[in-house]
């Protein structure tokens, strides 16, 4: 079943404002921003939940070593770029490639993968399209496109909770934004472009679109996939994040 994007929209917009769950994406007011940029034509309705289990092939509960042969496997071009660190936002020990291309996204692609604190195995993987220094027009529409790609692959499961086109910064939005029942958790966000931009509220209209022009500056598009965002001890993922 294909439903059409105002249907995708509506609905999303309406799951997210009528939540009651205080450790998801349920905002502090009844007013948010929301924007349908970056919102897909049409997507495919699945009857069945979805589940965040990893990342391409990456699956959440591999160790160290076999990440490490996950990325000589599918990612040879990439070995050469693999480094070994801890992630800026939560300390957790982490791998890290640059992929020479990766679909949809233009150009190079930085993949994370972040292992739990007390398993030491896969929690998270966090790809990044990054458009450096001054960003061109093409550069942040082509940023765009690929997470609506992305977006229209995930927008149409059964989800415990969503979000989709909720704008969080100047020119910085959260496309699509997913918890699998397990507490597994999808993020797709976007930084740097031009938005349209409007205000939602409950009980209330959709205000005109006002457009966002980005400021000059690099743009990003980022994919965060999370195992469990609800147990600190495994991933701490700051307030907010989702």
């Amino acid at each position: 079943m294909t439903m059409n994007r105002n249907s995708l929209f509506a609905l999303a917009l309406l799951a997210g404002l009528s939540s009651t769950d205080a450790t998801w994406a349920a905002p502090p007011a009844a007013t948010v921003l929301v924007s349908p940029t970056g919102r897909p034509q049409s997507f495919d309705v699945h009857f069945v939940p979805y589940k965040v289990a990893g990342y391409g092939n990456a699956t959440f509960g591999m160790t160290h070593d076999q990440v490490r042969a996950l990325i000589a496997h599918d990612y040879p071009a990439a070995l050469a770029s693999l480094k070994e660190g801890s992630d800026i936002t939560s300390g957790l020990r982490t791998l890290t490639i640059v992929v020479p291309a990766l679909a949809p996204g233009p150009g190079p692609a930085t993949i994370t993968y972040v292992f739990g604190n007390g398993s030491q195995r896969l929690a998270a993987v966090n790809v990044y399209w990054i458009a450096t220094g001054q960003a061109t027009a093409g550069q942040r529409a082509a940023l765009v496109a690929a997470g609506a790609a992305v977006v229209s692959g995930l927008a149409g499961w059964k989800w415990d909770g969503a979000w989709l086109g909720r704008v969080i910064g100047p020119n910085e939005l959260v496309e699509f934004s997913g918890r699998d029942v397990s507490g597994g958790a999808v993020e797709v966000r976007l930084d740097g472009v031009d938005l349209d931009v409007q205000t939602a509220a409950t009980a209330a209209p959709l205000t005109p679109l006002v457009h966002r022009p980005a400021a000059p500056g690099p743009a990003r598009l980022r994919l965060s996939f999370v195992s469990d965002n609800q147990h600190p001890d495994v991933y701490r993922i700051p307030a907010g994040a989702f």
